[in-house]
C-alpha cells in the first residue's frame, strides 16, 4: 500500500518493527500467508450501486498478510506502509465502529457468525495497491483480512469466492453504512474479468475472461474523494428516478435505453439531466461490452472504443475527471492505447488503458508526464498462498 490517506481505525504510531515472526521451522503449519488483488473497473463505473451490471477485473497489485502465532491473546497488526500499528484483543466486542475501521468490522461480521481466531497472531499487513486511487485498496484489505481470520479460526472451508465476497460486502459497506455497491468485494474475491449483475437483490457473477492482454494502470497521485463522490452521484440519479416514477410508476433503470432519454428527460429537473443521461448511456455501453466479451473472441478495438465512450460520459456528464487525468488519457491514446478511462469514483486517482501490444509505450508515455504507471496482468481472487 502506498502511504496516502488511508485509515484502518484507531492506530498507534509505528515505533520500529514490532513484528518478529516465529521461526518457520517451529511453526511451519501455523503460519498464514494471504494475498488479495486490487481491481479496475472496465465498464459500468458508477453503476453497481444502482443495481446495474458492471465489468471489473482483478489486477496483479496486492494486499498481503503474513501472520505467525503468538502466546498473547491479541491480533497485533503491523502496517508499515502507512506507519500504523493495531492491537485487537480476541475478546473484543465491537458494538460501535470507528469510520472505515475495517479490521474491527471484519472481526465483527465473523463473530456474529460464531467464528473466532483460535489464538493470537503477529500480523504483517502491507501491499502495493495505490491508495485513494480507485483501485480498491480498502476492499482488498477487507478481503485479505477475512481470509486471514477464517484461516486463523480453522474455517478454511469458507474461503470460497461467493462466501468471501458476501462477507466482505457486509464488513465494508453494510457495517459502515457506506454508499458503494458490490463491485469491489466481488471482483477481488472472484478474480479474473467478471460480469456482476444484481438480480432481485442477489448478485450473479459470470466469468467473462481469465486474461486480458495490454492493460496499463496510471496513477495521477491526486487522491480522490470516494464517499463524497459516490453519495452525490447516487443521490442525483435516485432523485431523477423518483421524479420519473411520478409519471411512469413501473420505471426501472435496467430497462431504459438511450432512445428513451428524450421522453424521460421531460419528467426530470434539468439539474439532474446529466446524471440520468450518463447512467442510461453507460448502461448501454456496458451491455455492448458484455456482448463483445461473450462472443468468445472479443474485438479489442471495439472494447477500446467502448471504453473511450464510457469515459466521455463520466467526464462530460458526471464531471468526475480532472485536467491531469485528461492529460494522462491523451498521452495513453497517443502512445497507442485503444481505449482509456478514469478508474474509480473520480476527482483524481487512476486511469486504466487497454493497450494490447503497446503496454511498454503507454507506460513510458505516462511516466514522461511525471506519474507512476505499471503494466497489468489479470489476477486470481483473494486466497491463501
Amino acid at each position: 500500500m502506498e502511504k496516502r490517506g488511508h485509515s484502518f481505525g484507531p492506530a498507534h504510531p509505528l515505533e520500529g518493527s514490532r513484528l518478529s515472526l516465529i521461526s518457520l521451522k517451529e511453526v511451519q503449519l501455523s503460519i498464514i500467508n494471504v494475498r488479495a488483488p486490487g481491481r479496475v473497473c472496465l465498464f459500468g463505473e458508477h453503476q453497481d450501486y444502482l443495481g446495474l451490471p458492471v465489468i471489473p477485473a482483478a489486477i496483479d497489485r496486492y494486499i498481503t498478510i503474513q501472520a505467525a502465532p503468538q502466546t498473547a491473546q491479541f491480533l497485533s497488526v503491523e502496517m508499515p506502509d502507512i506507519q500504523q500499528f493495531r492491537q485487537l484483543s480476541l475478546d473484543s466486542v465491537f458494538r460501535e465502529l470507528a469510520p472505515r475501521d475495517y479490521l474491527s468490522s471484519g472481526m465483527k461480521v465473523l463473530q456474529e457468525r460464531g467464528i473466532h481466531p483460535k489464538g493470537g497472531y503477529e500480523v504483517l499487513l502491507q501491499g502495493n495497491i495505490p491508495i485513494s486511487a480507485g483501485t480498491s485498496s480498502s476492499s482488498a484489505l477487507v478481503v485479505a483480512w477475512l481470509v486471514f481470520l477464517l484461516a486463523a479460526s480453522d474455517n478454511q472451508n469458507l474461503i470460497v469466492a461467493e462466501k468471501l465476497a458476501q462477507l466482505a460486502y457486509s464488513a465494508e459497506v453494510l457495517e459502515h453504512n457506506e454508499p458503494g455497491g458490490m463491485m469491489d468485494q466481488y471482483a477481488i474475491a472472484y478474480g479474473g474479468v467478471i460480469l456482476i449483475e444484481s438480480l432481485q437483490n442477489q448478485f450473479k457473477v459470470t466469468r467473462l475472461a481469465q486474461n486480458l492482454d495490454g492493460l496499463v494502470l496510471g496513477d495521477s497521485k491526486s487522491p480522490k474523494e470516494t464517499i463524497k463522490g459516490l453519495t452525490h452521484n447516487r443521490s442525483c440519479v435516485e432523485k431523477a428516478v423518483a421524479e420519473i416514477r411520478r409519471f411512469i410508476s413501473d420505471f426501472h433503470l435496467v430497462n431504459a435505453v438511450p432512445a428513451d432519454l428524450p421522453s424521460l428527460l421531460d419528467h426530470v429537473n434539468p439539474e439532474l439531466h446529466p446524471y440520468l443521461v450518463a447512467t442510461v448511456e453507460n448502461h448501454a455501453i456496458t451491455r455492448a461490452a458484455i456482448e463483445e466479451f461473450k462472443s468468445g473472441n472479443p474485438d479489442m478495438r471495439k472494447l477500446g472504443n467502448l471504453m473511450n465512450r464510457h469515459h466521455s460520459q463520466l467526464r462530460d456528464h458526471l464531471n468526475i475527471s480532472t485536467n491531469k487525468i485528461e492529460k494522462m488519457i491523451a498521452a495513453a491514446l497517443d502512445a497507442g492505447a485503444l481505449g482509456a478511462k478514469i478508474n474509480g469514483s473520480g476527482g483524481g486517482g487512476c486511469i486504466v488503458a487497454l493497450s494490447p501490444g503497446r503496454q511498454k509505450a503507454v507506460v513510458a508515455a505516462l511516466q514522461n508526464l511525471g506519474v507512476e504507471a505499471w503494466p497489468l496482468s489479470i489476477a486470481e481472487g483473494g486466497s491463501l498462498f
